[in-house]
């Protein structure tokens, strides 16, 4: 449970236990899947278990979506964590006068998705400052904390997005890391439109790779095949397309380490 009262997910079950000065020696660890709680399913299986000790710094932040549509788009921030790792019960956006929690966060790639809901205020065109927190689970086990800082393990980060009347675009997958593309990539990315989106086409440089003509909560997905691929620096272009005819791009760099056979 988060035993932390100043943090938003106090006390719900995160998964995640501790102990607190503990005497040296051995532990054993005893791991109960559970089942689903809203369908009653067993959730066992193939899982990853984390541990740390003594994590005294907070996630990392830093926002992918810098530029959206009006409206209600979904903001995409990349938050990561070497030591307990991050909770995603923790993970909160604001911004005038209003606080939403994240819909969605992949432990692997650190992206967390904010869709703005019905009842939350649309954004205007402008520049609009938004703010994201974010807690590992170390803070969901600080009971008493010394210092100045009252939450250690969180962190604040603040960024001015540049919203704008027409569709925008963001790379979600893959991400700029410097590795090499697999032969399947998946390709996702978010878009906004003030209006209905028509299509989201993916590009290899100028070579049309896939079109998506739907998605969810901002979401448009599709996979490059790389069979045949030129191994070197590929430039990705993903462009999306509003019903008035309007289109934004978005680009991402990627590495093909070698043609795929070779």
């Amino acid at each position: 449970m988060n035993v932390n009262q100043l943090t938003p997910d106090y006390p719900l079950d995160i998964g995640a236990a501790a102990t607190v000065f503990p005497i040296l020696g051995t532990y054993y660890v005893s791991v109960d899947s559970g089942r689903d709680r809203f369908t009653g399913a067993p959730r066992g299986g193939s899982y990853v278990l984390r541990s740390w000790v003594n994590d005294v710094t907070p996630p990392l932040a830093r926002f992918l979506t810098v530029r959206v549509s009006r409206g209600r788009p979904t903001i995409a921030v990349r938050l990561l964590d070497g030591g307990a790792g991050v909770n995603p019960y923790s993970l909160l956006l604001s911004y005038e006068r209003v606080i939403v929690g994240a819909s969605a966060y992949d432990p692997v790639s650190g992206v967390a998705l904010f869709r703005l809901p019905a009842e939350a205020p649309a954004l205007k065109a402008g520049k609009r400052r938004l703010a994201v927190s974010a807690s590992d689970f170390q803070e969901a086990k600080n009971v008493s904390t010394s210092g100045e800082v009252l939450l250690p393990n969180t962190t604040v980060a603040a960024r001015l997005l540049q919203v704008v009347a027409g569709p925008a675009v963001t790379w979600l997958e893959p991400l700029a890391s410097g590795g090499c593309a697999g032969a399947g990539e998946r390709l996702e990315v978010t878009a906004s439109a003030p209006g209905r989106i028509v299509s989201v086409r993916f590009f290899d440089g100028t070579r049309l790779l896939a079109t998506a003509r739907t998605g969810a909560a901002g979401l448009y997905r599709a996979t490059w095949r790389a069979a045949g691929v030129a191994a070197g620096r590929h430039e990705l272009r993903a462009v999306v397309t509003d019903a008035r005819g309007r289109t934004a791009e978005a680009r991402q760099i990627v590495r093909v380490c070698r043609a795929a056979g070779g």
